[in-house]
């Protein structure tokens, strides 16, 4: 055979090679194709801790960097404890103004319930002593009365002289003047007890007083309570041990509660959530054994098992949801959330994976577990 025979044959040869492993390996890639549903739309996600301050103040230490492994209670952020010192000390200051308010409101009740039943006591014995010189007084002039009736009968029979009922007039008319004042001294004591029984109101408005004072004092120790706590809590420690997945701000920032200063997450809440169309569902099951193939582990996919099949389509969460109240509507294929656990016996390669990796997610057809 000529040489040129040899070489024409042997690059025929080698395409043909070349063909064959070609269609063979397209073969199967169709024949394993056509034999799964996949989706690109995986991501690894963990159980992320986001941690806030339950005070706000200045940020002094972060005493942690990205990546770094925290046990639970692990002191992560130091707030600058000056501003919440100095909280402390108002609250403080305001507790003992208030003491004083109730020390001085207790006195005058004290004072109130002493003196104002003894005023009482007293008006009440003098009416009493003012009614018995009004009887007095009346008997006195009634007597001197009718003793003048009867010497006026006298003078006009010229029985007793001018000189005589005069004397007798003259203390009848002492006796009325006596008893016009017994009746003023009646009614001024009367009076008296009056002013005396409305004075209870004092003890009223002592205790309403003393009660008011004393609930600020329990508000302003709630306060003083309260700083005292928030000054303990100027240390922020990790609820939860695991990996600082990112920090916030630097130090001297503002840290406010309910914005997160830390995010820690436990490697081993590690899970992939795909997202699979709509059409693809059917094929689809709980305890599903599906592959998982990772940018971040090339050649060494990893297994997984279908554990959540979400009820609601991604969509119906989004920030900004679809508006189809025109009339204008575009039908497109919805993507439904599937999350998928790790298989423990291969936790030693899927706990160096990070949040957020990207994950193409194969399940065979049918609902079948992969081999």
């Amino acid at each position: 055979m000529k040489r040129e025979d040899l070489v024409r044959w042997t690059k025929i040869a080698l395409v043909v090679a070349v063909l064959v492993i070609v269609l063979a390996w397209g073969g199967h890639w169709l024949a394993w194709r056509l034999g799964h549903v996949v989706t690109n739309a995986g991501f690894v996600k963990a159980d992320i801790t986001l941690v806030s301050p339950e005070v706000p103040a200045r940020i002094e230490k972060i005493l942690v960097d990205e990546g770094d492994p925290v046990k639970p209670g692990q002191l992560l952020v130091v707030l600058d404890r000056a501003s919440l010192d100095d909280q402390v000390k108002v609250a403080e200051g305001k507790v003992a103004v208030m003491e004083g308010k109730v020390a001085r409101y207790r006195a005058k009740l004290e004072l109130a319930r002493r003196e104002v039943p003894a005023a009482i006591d007293a008006a009440r014995a003098a009416l009493e002593a003012a009614r018995k010189k009004e009887d007095q007084a009346r008997a006195r002039e009634a007597y001197l009365r009718r003793q003048r009736e009867r010497f006026q009968g006298l003078l006009d029979d010229e029985a007793i002289g001018r000189a005589r009922f005069d004397e007798i007039d003259a203390a009848w008319k002492a006796a009325a003047a006596d008893l016009a004042a017994a009746r003023a001294g009646v009614a001024a004591a009367e009076a008296q007890v009056a002013r005396a029984e409305a004075s209870r109101a004092k003890i009223a408005e002592a205790e309403g007083a003393l009660a008011e004072a004393e609930g600020g004092l329990a508000a302003a120790r709630n306060a003083l309570s309260l700083a005292r706590v928030a000054r303990e809590k100027a240390e922020i420690r990790a609820p939860v041990g695991g990996v600082v997945a990112r920090v916030f701000p630097e130090p001297g920032d503002l840290a406010m509660p309910g914005r997160p200063v830390v995010a820690v997450y436990d490697p081993a809440t590690l899970y992939v959530e795909a997202r699979f169309e709509e059409t693809k569902l059917r094929h689809l099951r709980p305890g599903q054994l599906v592959t998982l193939e990772l940018d971040a582990l090339p050649g060494e996919p990893l297994r997984g098992r279908v554990r959540v099949i979400h009820r609601a389509a991604a969509g119906e969460f989004a920030l900004i949801p679809r508006d189809v109240t025109a009339g204008e509507f575009t039908k497109l294929t919805q993507r439904v959330p599937v999350e998928i656990s790790f298989l423990p016996e291969e936790r030693d390669r899927w706990e160096r994976l990070l949040p957020g990796l990207s994950v193409t997610v194969a399940a065979r057809k049918g609902g079948r577990d992969e081999r």
